[in-house]
């Protein structure tokens, strides 16, 4: 058996999961082996992927998954090792302060208003006004 990293729906990391397990114990056992669903500590460290040990290619199964599925290709159980051994980034929420790490905002610090997706709304205050801007959740760290 091979390992496969499946692209999935965001959010759906753990219906994917839940759905094989069930396919294996519906007599796919020789074909579909482990599901791993990369979190440490209850968050997700690679949103949106599920790695799946399988004997042949996983579209083929995960056809009828009820959410969109696209096989990106193998990996080894060493890069699947190394990424759940990486230290995990606390996500960036509603109310945290951040920091701008890169573009022309860069230095500046603000509050996060809402997070949608990969980027944050955060706040700044410029001149004793409130300004609102979008921002890209790679631009931003913790402050």
């Amino acid at each position: 058996m091979q390992w496969f990293a499946v692209q999935v729906t965001a959010r759906h990391e753990n219906k994917v999961k839940t759905y094989l397990e069930k396919r294996r114990g519906d007599g796919l056992a020789d074909v579909i082996g482990r599901v791993i669903v990369p979190e440490k500590d209850g968050v997700l460290i690679a949103p949106g992927y599920v790695f799946v040990e399988s004997a042949v290619w996983p579209d083929q199964y995960l056809r009828l998954a009820r959410t969109r599925c696209r096989t990106l290709g193998t990996v080894t159980e060493e890069e699947i090792t190394r990424l759940l051994s990486a230290p995990a980034e606390p996500p960036i929420r509603k109310g945290d302060r951040v920091r701008v790490v890169g573009g022309p905002l860069e230095g500046q610090e603000g509050t996060v208003l809402s997070v949608v997706g990969k980027k944050a709304k955060v706040g700044f205050t410029f001149f004793n006004q409130e300004v609102t801007v979008e921002i890209p959740m790679e631009l931003l760290e913790k402050a």
